[in-house]
């Protein structure tokens, strides 16, 4: 797919034309190409409107039948299928600048013949649906649609199910010539995630973590990481003091002890009682020579730093409420889409689609977790398969591959799930404190 250049309409354009249509296309073909390898596009631009130029009843498939123009499946990489379009970019009424593929040939004119009409549509650019491809998902030739710009490439974020005014339909007169006739009140852009910043945090409330989990597009991910956190003890899981030095093992901490030396459970205690556990030592059953402190926390083992942070950085949240299951799932959407926003929210909101970076965040917030590709910490190698924190306290350095991959497959399946659910409706609706 050719990247559109954002300075496109500031080419002497009609220096490519030519009387024979091929050439043309070619000629600007080859500009556009120069004109990507010099561009450095942004990561995001404002939503444009747009018309579909491919489709399932497109008539722009030429008597030969050799350049079909219709949609198909694709992924970008990302482990996320979508359909993907030529399109049009247009202006919306009363819009002044005219937009990336405004000084194209306009494929709706009368006066083009088939053949003609697919060289013109082969010069526009590629879209892809924002959302993963669905059965019956269906785009048409003349559809407007609302596109927004990611990486270099156009995401069409909502079919309108309103046909282009120059189709020669009820709306326009067919001649071609009618570029501004959109109705601008029926293409009010809808909220998609593509409109966050990409800078800067998002201010969730706890009441926004608890829709996020209760979506479940991150529990079979969350219940894998807090497998292998919490251990046995699950959402009672913890660890504290063992033979007399910090850091004993969660896998095989007994609840038991725990209820024995703080007098109930986590899922019984308020967020108030939990953080107390980890500042008030008590004495724990078979640990000799002193008293211990819990040090990670819950299924998903908040240490001391992050649990005492995350109680000023979660807005409304009352530290009077039971730190019970719904409550532990809701504080670990703030470890994914607060703490390591940067690396795992933004990767499942589609505003990155760097797998590595997204996972090593995963494996800097849970120890148990590893790497997908090799990187350093503090000058220490850390091999791809292997837990960022290996060798550091009781976390042990071994790769696990198996788990590697399952934590990827997972990774690519949670991001698509989020993306396909109103999530990103809640973090736009709190960007910025709103």
């Amino acid at each position: 797919m050719a990247i559109i250049p954002k300075n496109i309409t500031d080419w002497s354009f009609f220096d490519f034309a030519d009387s024979n249509i091929e050439s043309t296309c070619t000629n600007v073909k080859g500009g556009w190409e120069e004109a990507e390898e010099k561009q450095s596009l942004s990561i995001h631009d404002d939503e444009v409107f747009g018309i579909v130029l491919s489709g399932e009843k497109s008539n722009t498939v030429g008597g030969d039948g050799t350049v079909p123009n219709q949609p198909f499946v694709v992924t970008l990489g990302d482990g996320i299928d979508r359909l993907a379009m030529r399109v049009r970019l247009e202006k919306a009424e009363g819009e002044q600048e005219a937009t990336d593929t405004f000084l194209l040939e306009n494929p709706f004119s009368p006066y083009l013949t088939d053949i003609e009409k697919q060289e013109v549509v082969r010069m526009h650019p590629l879209a892809y649906t924002m959302q993963p491809y669905k059965t019956g998902m269906t785009y048409n030739y003349g559809d407007t649609v609302s596109i927004q710009r990611q990486r270099g490439k156009l995401f069409v974020t909502r079919n309108h199910m309103h046909k282009y005014g120059t189709l020669g339909g009820a709306t326009g007169t067919g001649t071609g010539d009618e570029n501004y006739n959109f109705d601008s009140s029926m293409l009010t852009a809808p909220k998609v995630v593509s409109a966050i910043p990409a800078s800067g945090m998002i201010n969730f409330t706890i009441d926004d973590y608890k829709k996020i989990a209760a979506t479940n597009c991150l529990k079979p991910l969350m219940d894998f990481i807090g497998q292998h956190e919490g251990g046995k003890g699950g959402y009672n899981g913890y660890n504290s003091c063992k033979n007399g030095a910090g850091g004993g093992s969660s896998q095989d901490a007994d609840v038991k002890k725990l209820v024995s030396a703080w007098g109930k459970k986590f899922t019984e205690m308020t967020i108030s009682e939990v953080r107390n556990t980890q500042i008030e030592p008590r004495k724990v059953a078979g640990v000799h020579n002193r008293n211990c402190t819990v040090f990670a926390v819950g299924k998903y083992q908040w240490i001391p730093k992050t649990f005492k942070s995350m109680l000023t950085r979660v807005d409304k949240l009352n530290t009077g409420h039971l730190f019970d299951q719904p409550m532990q799932d809701a504080l670990a959407m703030y470890l994914v889409f607060w703490k390591r926003y940067n690396q795992v929210g933004k990767y499942f909101l589609g505003m990155h689609n760097n797998i590595i970076k997204c996972q090593l965040g995963v494996a800097q917030e849970w120890a148990s977790m590893p790497v997908l590709a090799a990187t350093t910490r503090k000058g220490v190698h850390i091999p791809k398969g292997a837990g960022y924190y290996g060798g550091v306290g009781i976390n042990p350095s071994k790769m696990k591959i198996s788990r590697m991959k399952t934590l990827n497959k997972l990774l690519v399946e949670t991001r698509a799930c989020v993306l396909a659910s109103d999530i990103p409706n809640i973090a736009l609706a709190r960007r910025g404190g709103k």
